[in-house]
């Protein structure tokens, strides 16, 4: 983000450019709320913006500071079936002739997967001020709505029409072409009923060695959620 950038070089660039760091932060915050504002013009009918971005999570904290009235809500996977599916769209990345960006190496990965989630536990708690939620996959897909109305209940939203056995509205009539929808990226589940038939998939592909590695190289969710404990389902 450029106002991450701003703070970085402050000295050399951000100085030069605004009359403090507050002044920094109140340009930001309106940049970025202007672009909500037009995503929201953007989708005529819509009230809220919901952005489902992975590469955001590195700027969340950031993000908090600057919008004190926005929500975060993290979803945290099994790191196991995480490598499995980052390996599945590896195979695609490479067949479609984009190159492997997600080889077969548990060390790699797991170390990508913890890297993901890395900041949010390096963060101080103050920032968020109660306004970031950890969803748990597995609980997630086999309990979705007792999940919606938690989720309800942390963002304000009016979630109660929410069918997980419904196809995902917006996704299957035409408004969104499927060559826009992920490419490589998107499973054969996308835009389908809530399954919880890809919890544990790491047994069908992962050697228990290789299972173990990417439990090591991903401490931080590991040890929140508990995988790989003799007690684990997953």
């Amino acid at each position: 983000m450029a106002y991450e950038d701003s703070l970085r070089w402050w000295d050399r660039h951000g100085r030069h450019q605004f009359h403090d760091t507050e002044d920094l932060a109140r340009f930001s915050e309106n940049q970025i709320r202007q672009y909500l504002d037009h995503l929201l013009e953007r989708w005529p009918g819509s009230h809220h913006v919901i952005i489902k971005q992975p590469e955001l999570t590195h700027h969340f904290p950031t993000l908090a500071r600057l919008l004190n009235d926005a929500r975060f809500v993290v979803l945290a996977r099994d790191p196991r079936d995480v490598a499995v599916s980052l390996i599945a769209i590896g195979k695609k990345l490479d067949k479609a002739g984009m190159g492997n960006a997600y080889p077969h190496d548990m060390e790699l990965l797991g170390k990508r997967i913890e890297q993901s989630y890395a900041i949010l536990f390096r963060a101080k708690r103050q920032i968020w001020s109660g306004r970031l939620a950890w969803i748990q996959y597995e609980r997630l897909v086999r309990d979705p709505v007792g999940v919606a109305q938690q989720l309800a209940g942390f963002t304000g939203l009016d979630l109660s029409g929410y069918d997980p056995e419904g196809a995902w509205p917006g996704w299957d009539d035409g408004r969104v072409a499927a060559n826009k929808l992920g490419g490589n990226y998107v499973s054969d589940l996308w835009g389908k009923a809530v399954t919880d038939e890809r919890i544990g998939g790491w047994r069908k592909v992962l050697t228990e060695d290789e299972a173990e590695t990417v439990l090591r190289m991903t401490p931080n969710i590991t040890k929140m959620f508990g995988y790989g404990q003799k007690n684990d389902e997953n």
